[in-house]
């Protein structure tokens, strides 16, 4: 399983309420708000740290199959050169890309292959996100298992979770998509 979320840093900077306190203490604890504080750059490190929580609640309700808001209760633990993520009983291990343009988080339990693609979108419509994000992954799907793009179609359950089918047949892949701004970025795990 794999969760994945992407934050367009250009797009997040029009988010009024960023760094305010009542922002902060509705989604952060208050150890995360102090890396936050120290952070070099606070801007980016409140969305690092929102993308990785983000992924973590993805990863879970993949998991769990269990629909919730709690950001405040994934909570980041912090180690030399790694971050985990955990809620109640659940841990699990993150990856993060940032560049100038956005921050790209990955959240798994398993040392497992994961191949992400993270993408510039034309528009910043939320239809035309989803649409491109998901044929970006029908295409990496394609090619990896030669097939045509055409008989790829991407369904998400009830609480969201979505699956990739060739010819109504669910693919042996776990999957998780992301877009926000003019990023966006999908993630698989081939089982």
């Amino acid at each position: 399983m794999i969760g994945n979320d992407i934050v367009s840093l250009d797009f997040a900077k029009n988010s009024k309420n960023w760094g305010n306190q009542r922002f902060l203490d509705k989604l952060f604890t208050k150890t995360e708000q102090k890396v936050i504080k120290l952070a070099q750059n606070p801007f980016v490190e409140i969305w690092k740290l929102w993308s990785l929580k983000e992924s973590a609640y993805k990863l879970h309700v993949q998991r769990f199959n269990k629909i919730f808001y709690a950001p405040i209760q994934f909570e980041c633990n912090f180690f030399k050169d790694k971050v985990t993520v955990s809620y109640e009983d659940f841990l699990c291990n993150t990856k993060t890309l940032q560049n100038e343009n956005f921050v790209f988080s990955l959240a798994f339990q398993e040392t497992v292959e994961i191949y992400s693609d993270c993408f510039k979108l034309q528009h910043s419509n939320y239809k035309y996100q989803s649409a491109t994000t998901s044929q970006e992954l029908k295409k990496a799907v394609s090619k990896y298992f030669d097939i045509a793009v055409s008989q790829l179609k991407v369904c998400k359950s009830e609480t969201g979770i979505p699956k990739i089918y060739c010819n109504n047949q669910v693919l042996p892949i776990d999957i998780s998509l992301s877009h926000h701004g003019y990023y966006g970025a999908f993630s698989l795990v081939f089982k």
